[in-house]
């Protein structure tokens, strides 16, 4: 009985390190789990709320312009393989989401400013990033995401180097923003160019539904916690985050499914 468990074991185990997205998730997982924990061990109390507010910013505005773009081109790929979302339109979703971020961490309390726009400009690549991501996905590279997604946690590794030097939560912010700009290098350089592209307003409306249920679900989870930080800072909002960062194996299993 042991024995049949064990190789049921081994046999799921083998069929899941045969799935590159799940193997990317799980990576992606650990990076933003691990930040968490590095931040939490060394920043003070209040240094950390800030750091969690400026991650969930972060993280939702990557959301917002997944929401609006990437994802429901993705999808559209069901029926039109040729629905990849152009430069113009992810720089222009990047540089948007990088001011936001910058703006989000002045409203929470970062005075720095030369540290906000180093926060700013950081802001850029998660979002090319997950450009990056969505378009080796359609082009059927999974395995190029394994990689940019394992020389990100390497980065994210290196994280207690920079809060050796500094325990600011902009510039560790910062600093997990610009750690990816060699997983950005390496799929924008390995993958082959994309020279046809359906126009965008093909699939618009499927698009606005889809950032319009995400913008909804925002309401319950982030918006709150956001606006408690607007409101000044409170170690129960970095709790909550740290709580739902370190619960991220159930967002691993959604997006495996």
């Amino acid at each position: 009985m042991t024995r049949d468990r064990g190789g049921k074991f081994l046999r799921r185990l083998k069929t899941a390190l045969s799935r590159p997205l799940l193997i990317a998730q799980i990576l992606a997982s650990a990076s933003g789990a691990i930040a968490m924990v590095m931040a939490a061990t060394v920043m003070q109390s209040r240094e950390f709320t800030l750091f969690a507010l400026i991650s969930l910013a972060a993280m939702t505005l990557v959301g917002l312009v997944r929401a609006i773009l990437f994802q429901p081109a993705l999808i559209e790929m069901r029926h039109d393989k040729n629905a990849f979302i152009p430069f113009r339109y992810a720089i222009a979703g990047a540089v948007a989401a990088g001011v936001l971020l910058g703006v989000a961490a002045f409203v929470f309390g970062a005075s720095d400013a030369a540290g906000i726009a180093l926060l700013a400009v950081s802001g850029l690549f998660p979002v090319l990033h997950d450009w990056l991501r969505f378009r080796a996905m359609g082009l059927d590279r999974r395995w190029q995401v394994v990689v940019a997604d394992g020389l990100r946690l390497v980065s994210v590794l290196a994280g207690p180097l920079i809060l050796m030097v500094t325990s600011s939560a902009v510039a560790f912010q910062a600093y997990l923003g610009f750690s990816l700009v060699l997983p950005v290098a390496v799929l924008l350089f390995t993958m082959p160019r994309v020279r046809s592209y359906t126009p965008f307003s093909a699939y618009a409306r499927a698009a606005s539904l889809q950032a319009t249920d995400f913008v909804v679900g925002q309401f319950t989870s982030t918006l709150p916690l956001m606006v408690l930080g607007g409101l000044g800072p409170s170690a129960l909002i970095a709790g909550v985050r740290f709580a739902q960062t370190l619960l991220g194996p159930l967002n691993l299993v959604y997006a495996a499914s």
